[in-house]
């Protein structure tokens, strides 16, 4: 009976731990790198406004929130409370901060409110469906994460809308982190998820060679750093040699992320030019 039960309570233990702090790293990627490359393209061009500290702290909130409330959503009736004192206390967080950002005059980010809600919206119904881990939803994700690049740079849309033309290289900059960043969730997915699929090894690969082929496309209209097309090039062989068939299961979780860190590091520095 103990045998039976002790791989259960650990993985229950080892899930309960997951939901205060999450072991997708790259996820943290994700967040911080589309943040600090706004700070710094918004710094370029205007003062830096101090409630963007606390709009840090909201956003990393929020995402350890979200990812308790997946393992709550996932959980039986009878073992959700085992996650949700970290989706209060993650929330109570995020609402607090969320309230200093206005209070400190961050309020005019509400307006881009309408067009980050849906995509919330879509994460959570997916979760609660135990559809979070679909691709789907690592799609709307993203465009949450990387859209508070945009978020930081242009503080409201209005404001994209009035700089623009000018401002269109730092707008291509975000759609070129969001390319890659939900390129890597499809890469992720055909590594391990749906490791040895030929559907999601072509789909990855191809995510990524129509990533390079628009880089091409960029710079040649002047719209972005030719660095982007060796990098999206890069991206795109990682992802055909990575996923070979013979390659599959031998490559393990931590060594796929530790090279995505090193590629978002590289995608940040692209970023700065």
């Amino acid at each position: 009976m103990t045998a039976q039960t002790t791989p259960t309570r650990m993985r229950r233990g080892k899930n309960a731990g997951q939901s205060w702090v999450p072991r997708q790293h790259g996820a943290w990627a994700m967040l911080i790198v589309p943040f600090a490359l706004g700070v710094v393209l918004r710094s370029r061009v205007a003062n830096l406004d101090a409630w963007l500290v606390p709009l840090a702290v909201t956003v990393l909130a929020a995402y350890f929130c979200f990812n308790a409330l997946t393992f709550w959503l996932r959980a039986a009736p009878a073992r959700r409370s085992s996650y949700t004192r970290p989706v209060l206390v993650y929330g109570a967080v995020a609402l607090g901060f969320g309230m200093l950002t206005m209070l400190m005059g961050g309020w005019p980010i509400v307006a881009w409110l309408p067009i980050g809600l849906p995509f919330a919206v879509a994460a959570v119904w997916l979760a609660s469906n135990r559809h979070d881990r679909a691709i789907l939803s690592g799609f709307a994700t993203q465009v949450l994460a990387v859209g508070m690049g945009l978020v930081v740079r242009f503080i409201t849309p209005a404001a994209m809308v009035a700089e623009w033309p000018t401002a269109y290289r730092d707008a291509v900059i975000m759609v070129a982190l969001f390319i890659y960043f939900f390129g890597t969730v499809l890469h992720v997915k055909a590594l391990i998820r749906e490791r040895g699929q030929r559907p999601a090894r072509l789909r990855a690969v191809s995510w990524h060679a129509a990533a390079t082929v628009l880089a091409v496309g960029a710079v040649a209209a002047g719209w972005a750093a030719a660095m982007w097309i060796v990098f999206f090039a890069g991206t795109t062989a990682r992802t055909w040699y990575m996923s070979r068939p013979d390659l599959v299961g031998r490559l393990k979780p931590l060594q796929i992320g530790v090279l995505e860190i090193m590629l978002s590091v590289c995608a940040f520095l692209i970023g700065l030019f």
